[in-house]
């Protein structure tokens, strides 16, 4: 995170709380925000915990000449519907609609 330092509006730190466990933050590039999230987890309904969340693919995003390696927003969704963020599907839906 040193490269994108200076757009850091959250610093990254681990956040958990009963349904997931991530190391989370918030950049603000260019009046964009963006969320980083890594190694996320979540909770099943049976109380344990997935593997952490890797995507098979990945969108590289190029910043100030620097490449940073992204989630599509399919796996994003996929991550959200199970942390029963209606807000964040729902703006990923409209996005994958245009």
């Amino acid at each position: 995170m040193k490269l994108l330092k200076d757009y850091e509006t959250q610093k990254v730190r681990l956040t958990r709380s009963e349904k997931m466990s991530s190391y989370m933050g918030k950049l603000c590039i260019e009046g964009l925000e963006v969320e980083v999230i890594g190694d996320f987890q979540a909770k099943t309904s049976k109380g344990e915990w997935t593997r952490s969340f890797k995507p098979e693919r990945k969108v590289i995003l190029t910043i100030e000449d620097v490449k940073i390696p992204v989630s599509p927003l399919e796996a994003e969704l996929k991550a959200y519907e199970i942390l029963g963020r209606t807000d964040k599907v729902q703006k990923i839906r409209e996005a994958l609609e245009k």
